[in-house]
């Protein structure tokens, strides 16, 4: 089920890009603790507070902060891309603790490949009895694309069986999509809670007409199935408003907030709270 490296977050476009850490180094660094998670706010229409979403970032012991670009080829190629999902879902699970009196949802990202472990579901359990954080606010975030190759591949009941696992916990899965394509496996078995519209579509919101043509795209499956949908990539007033209009019920991007640490992302939260 290997995917080629692809770089897949709120503030990233999809790219592969040459790595400047080694296969060792990033061994390493999983060793020593030094991935962690920086957060985006994630919006209500209202724009209240919805969420946080977790984002890798390895902490350089040269002072540097870096984002996947700098490493996740290099961890796919070294085989430990599931060591770092699951070391940034540990930190953002304690992190929380930081936020928890919002009662925030929390929002990761998983390579297809650490879903389909097959003792990732219990792990997960794991992880989130022994921090007291309820399963229901947790959604993990999968790629659209490497959903959409595995498909026709024998990976895929693999990959079914694993999603049905972790749903089990009661956790959400977002599908992050750049062309609106979702399948409809999932959507009939409740394997998927929300889509999420990459900012390569929402930087095309303006005029709205461009947006009911991607949302015709989807499908009546999707519309029927009544997923909450994600506005990823929000930079303006006007943005926000035409994906309000299109019917979006979460809004996230740089005009919210750019990724930060734990500790700032606080400050962020108080001053969105108070808008």
């Amino acid at each position: 089920m290997t995917t080629h490296p692809a770089i897949i977050n709120a503030d990233a476009t999809v790219r592969s890009t040459p790595c400047s850490a080694s296969e060792q180094d990033v061994w390493v660094a999983i060793q020593a603790g030094q991935f962690v998670a920086h957060y985006q706010p994630i919006l209500n229409a209202d724009t209240s507070v919805r969420a946080l979403e977790a984002l890798a970032r390895w902490d350089h012991p040269d002072g540097r902060t870096l984002p996947p670009s700098e490493f996740v080829c290099e961890a796919y190629a070294g085989g430990v891309l599931a060591d770092i999902d699951r070391a940034v879902i540990k930190r953002a699970l304690s992190d929380q603790l930081m936020w928890h009196r919002w009662e925030l949802d929390l929002h990761a990202n998983v390579d297809l490949e650490t879903l389909a472990d097959s003792s990732f579901a219990d792990w997960l359990g794991h992880a989130l009895s022994s921090r007291s954080f309820e399963a229901r606010r947790l959604v993990l975030e999968l790629d659209a694309q490497s959903l959409a190759a595995t498909e026709t591949t024998e990976g895929w009941n693999q990959v079914l069986q694993a999603l049905t696992d972790v749903r089990a916990l009661g956790v959400g899965i977002a599908i992050q999509s750049y062309q609106g394509a979702i399948s409809p496996v999932l959507i009939e078995n409740d394997l998927v809670t929300m889509l999420k519209l990459d900012q390569a579509i929402t930087r095309q919101l303006e005029p709205v007409e461009l947006w009911d043509q991607v949302i015709h795209t989807l499908g009546d499956s999707i519309t029927e199935s009544k997923l909450e949908v994600t506005a990823v990539g929000i930079v303006s007033d006007s943005s926000a408003d035409a994906a309000r209009e299109l019917g979006c019920t979460t809004l996230q991007g740089f005009h919210y907030g750019f990724p930060t640490t734990s500790h700032k992302v606080l400050a962020a939260i108080t001053t969105l709270d108070r808008k």
